[in-house]
C-alpha cells in the first residue's frame, strides 16, 4: 500500500512539473497580438449587484471607448438594493448606446450572475460580445483591442489579460492577491498558446453570440455557484477557435482586496469551479489536484518537521515558478517586485491547502457578491 502510494505521489510530481515546463514553453513563444486593426459591431456586457461606488466611473470609461463601429453597452442590473439602477437609467437616458436590462430576464433556471450575463446577451444587438466586471478598470481602446482579434473569422472566444494594480498594492494581501492573479493569468495565457485552453477571466474576456447559442448557453452549469467564464470555457472551445489578446490596450485592472476575508471569499467562489473540473478538462483538473497534493506534502513535511525534504521541494517548485514568473513580467510588460514573488511562494503551500478544502463546500460558504 505505502509502494503504491509512493508510485502516485512521483506520478502527480512528475505530472506537476512536466506542465511547469510545459507552460515557460508556452508563455515563452506567445506571439505580441496585432494592433487594433479591425472592427465590427460589438456588444459590451457587465453585470452589477450593489456597484454604486465603482459604477459611474465604469460607465464613463464605456462612454469613452475609441472604437470606429457600432458599439453598445448593456448594463444588467442584478437585483441591487443600492442606487445601481437609478446611475444607469441616467447614463441610458444621456447616452443611447447605454441600454438598463434587468436580471429577471434572463433564464429562470440559472442563478446569480449567469442569469445577469444571460439577460445581457439576449438583448445584445451584435454578434460579439464582451465582458468585464464594474469594479474593473478599461482602458479606451479595449473594446478595440479584443475585437480586433476576431479578424481572424475562425476565432469565437478571446480570452483577455487581467492584472492587480501595481500602485494599490500596499497590504500582505494584496501583495499576494497580485502575484497569485498574476501567475493563473499567465498560466491561462500559456496553455492558450499550447492550444490546450485551461482557463479565462470573467473580468476581460469576449465570444461570439453564435457561439453561446451554439453550446446551448449556461444550461449544462446552471448548477454551477460560478462557470460563466471558465467552466463556460472549457464547454465553448475547440482546438482551434479561441486565442488571448496580447495587445497592452486590452488589459483590464482588476479590484485589489486589501483585506483577508474579501480575499477568501472571491477565492473560495473560483474554487469551486476548479473542485468540479475533472466533469470538462480531466488534464486541467489532474493539474489543479497536482497541485494541491504538492503543496499539502509540503506543508505536511514542515509541520512533521521533515525540514531538509521540504525546503528542497519547495524550492525546485519555487525556482521553476520563478522562470514562468519572470518571463510572464516579460511577456507582459508589468513592474512586480520579487519580494512580492517570495511572499506568494512561501505563503502558497497552506494557501492552497486551505482552497482545496474549501472548494468542496462553495455552495454553502459564499454566492454571487454575497447575495
Amino acid at each position: 500500500m505505502i509502494d503504491l502510494l509512493i508510485i502516485l505521489l512521483i506520478l502527480f510530481f512528475t505530472y506537476y512539473f512536466h506542465k511547469l515546463l510545459s507552460l515557460i514553453y508556452g508563455l515563452h513563444t506567445i506571439v505580441q497580438s496585432k494592433k487594433n486593426d479591425y472592427s465590427e459591431p460589438v456588444s459590451i456586457i457587465v453585470a452589477v449587484y450593489n456597484g454604486e461606488h465603482s459604477l459611474k466611473k465604469k460607465l464613463n470609461q464605456l462612454a469613452n471607448q475609441e472604437y470606429n463601429d457600432k458599439i453598445e453597452f448593456i448594463i444588467v442590473d442584478d437585483m441591487s438594493t443600492d442606487n445601481s439602477k437609478q446611475i444607469i437609467t441616467q447614463f441610458a437616458n444621456k447616452d443611447n448606446r447605454f441600454n438598463y436590462v434587468s436580471s429577471i430576464e434572463g433564464d429562470l433556471n440559472l442563478k446569480y450572475k449567469k442569469k445577469a450575463l444571460d439577460a445581457g446577451i439576449k438583448r445584445a444587438k451584435y454578434d460579439i460580445l464582451l465582458f468585464t466586471d464594474v469594479d474593473c478598470s478599461i482602458k479606451p481602446k479595449w473594446a478595440s483591442s479584443m475585437v480586433s482579434e476576431f479578424k481572424d473569422k475562425n476565432v469565437e472566444y478571446v480570452i483577455g489579460f487581467s492584472h492587480v494594480n501595481n500602485n494599490t498594492v500596499n497590504s500582505i494581501v494584496s501583495k499576494f492577491q497580485q502575484v497569485d492573479f498574476f501567475m493563473l493569468m499567465i498560466a491561462a495565457f500559456a496553455s492558450a498558446n499550447n492550444k490546450i485552453g485551461w482557463a479565462c477571466s470573467g473580468q476581460n474576456q469576449g465570444y461570439r453570440k453564435n457561439l453561446f447559442v451554439k453550446v446551448n448557453g449556461f444550461k449544462k452549469i446552471q448548477h454551477c455557484l460560478q462557470g460563466d467564464d471558465t467552466l463556460f470555457f472549457q464547454l465553448a472551445k475547440n482546438k482551434n477557435n479561441f486565442t488571448c489578446c496580447m495587445n497592452q490596450d486590452s488589459y483590464v485592472q482588476c479590484r485589489t482586496e486589501l483585506h483577508l476575508f474579501s480575499f477568501l471569499k472571491q477565492r473560495i467562489r473560483w474554487a469551486g469551479d476548479a473542485n468540479i473540473m475533472w466533469k470538462y478538462n480531466k488534464k486541467f483538473y489532474l493539474m489543479i489536484l497536482s497541485t494541491f497534493i504538492i503543496n499539502t506534502i509540503i506543508l505536511f513535511l514542515f509541520i512533521t518537521q521533515f525540514y531538509y525534504n521540504a525546503i528542497g521541494l519547495l524550492c525546485l517548485k519555487t525556482f521553476l515558478e520563478l522562470i514562468l514568473f519572470n518571463i510572464g513580467k516579460k511577456r507582459f510588460k508589468l513592474n512586480i517586485d520579487l519580494s512580492k514573488y517570495l511572499i506568494w511562494s512561501v505563503l502558497q503551500s497552506p494557501y492552497i491547502f486551505i482552497m482545496g478544502i474549501a472548494s468542496f463546500f462553495t455552495n454553502q460558504l459564499i454566492s454571487w457578491k454575497s447575495k
